[in-house]
Formats: C-alpha cells, structure tokens, sequence
C-alpha cells in the first residue's frame, strides 16, 4: 500500500538506538519473551486428536481466569463457560442431531455418527456463551462481542501455555435452536464457540505460513493514500 511503512522503516534512528543500548534481560523479561514465543507459536490441536487427560480443576480455574483478564468495556459480564463433563456427551451428541435435524429433516445416518462422535471428542469440552446487552448504547454490540472473542483466544492461549492442545469449534449446529434450548441461553444471549482441551495424541503438526507482521502493522500519516 502506497505511503505505509512498518513502524521500524518509519522510526529507524529511535528503533536502533533502543536495540544498540538493551540491557541484558531481567528473569521477569526472559519469562516475558518465552511468553511471547509461545504465543507466536501457538496452533490449534483438532478435537479428535485430544485425548486424556485434561485439565484439573484448578488448572481449569487459571485458564478460565486468562479469559477474565480480556479487554472488556464496562466491565460487563460479557461471557459465560459451560463446561460439558463425559457423562453427559451423549445428551450433547442428541443436541447436536436435533440441531442438524432443524435444516435437516432426514440426515444420512452417517451424518449423525459423525455428529455424535464429534460430541465426544476431548476430555474438556466447554461452551463460551456471549452476553449482549443492548441496552447499553455507550458499549457497542461489536465491543461486546469483540471482548467476549478476546476472552475465547485467552482460555485457548492459556490451556496451551499449560502443556495442552485446545482448539476453538463452531459449525452450523452451535447456531441451533436445540442448543439454545438445551443451554438455556436467554434472548440476547449466544454460542460463540465450544473449546476442546486434552492431551494432543500425536505430534503437533507445523504451524501453517501466516502473515507477517509487516503485513498488517502499519503507521498512519495524514497524506496517505490508499486504504487498510
């Protein structure tokens, strides 16, 4: 994009004095960067490759306590975790038909195996439920919503950094008005995602290529022309 650079290009003197004057890394700063890291190489682990075991309850408790601490305007209770033990995967599998059946009146029968096993998979299933209210005309729809997405990329970020595989799910089912039923999600509530967490049973596979910084970070100037 013509007048765009990247904000080292833009501010070379003060960036290289910065890097040219860096004191060695406090511990604080070390754990800091591997945090970084970790996040940078962060992929998601798909359902059918978790396995046990899960998160304890503790653990279960920090990593919902990662999503608490996302940007939220007002302070609102913007989400809600429900999570979904194993003994009651099989009611969750009989959702997820009666929610294929609503577009669906007569799925193939390997189309409900397929669901029904989808409900199984991982030994820590949660749904993240977002609260919307639109009574509040200071607070946007699009920030609550974008809080409530912030706090479903901490919980996945968080059960990774504890050594798990995680991955966000979605589909046309959590849509459902089964769902909403068997959830008990009042009207201006809705499903953002169910999240799988396990052990990966397999090796992780390579992160897929994904845009450079360069790519998307920008510096603004008045004269610019073009758009982002």
């Amino acid at each position: 994009m013509e007048g765009v650079k990247s904000v080292d290009s833009a501010f070379p003197d003060e960036t290289h004095a910065i890097r040219a004057s860096a004191a060695p890394l406090s511990r604080e700063s070390r754990i800091g960067q591997a945090c970084i890291e970790a996040l940078i190489d962060r992929r998601s682990v798909p359902p059918r490759h978790l396995q046990a075991p899960g998160p304890d309850a503790r653990e279960l408790n920090r990593i919902v306590a990662a999503g608490l601490a996302a940007p939220c305007h007002g302070r609102l209770p913007q989400f809600s975790v429900i999570a979904i033990p194993p003994e009651n995967r099989g009611h969750l599998g009989d959702v997820f038909v009666a929610g294929l059946r609503e577009s669906e009146p007569d799925p193939a029968a390997e189309r409900i195996e397929r669901l029904r096993e989808k409900a199984m998979h991982a030994p820590t299933l949660l749904l993240l439920v977002c609260h919307v209210f639109p009574a509040l005309p200071e607070i946007p729809r699009e920030e609550q919503i974008a809080s409530a997405g912030a706090a479903l990329g901490a919980i996945v970020t968080a059960a990774d950094l504890l050594g798990y595989g995680a991955m966000a799910v979605s589909g046309q089912h959590i849509r459902s008005k089964a769902i909403r039923e068997a959830f008990r999600l009042a009207r201006h509530d809705f499903p953002l995602a169910f999240i799988a967490i396990g052990t990966p049973s397999r090796r992780r596979n390579a992160c897929a290529a994904r845009r450079a910084p360069a790519e998307v970070l920008t510096t603004w100037r008045p004269d610019m022309t073009g758009s982002f």
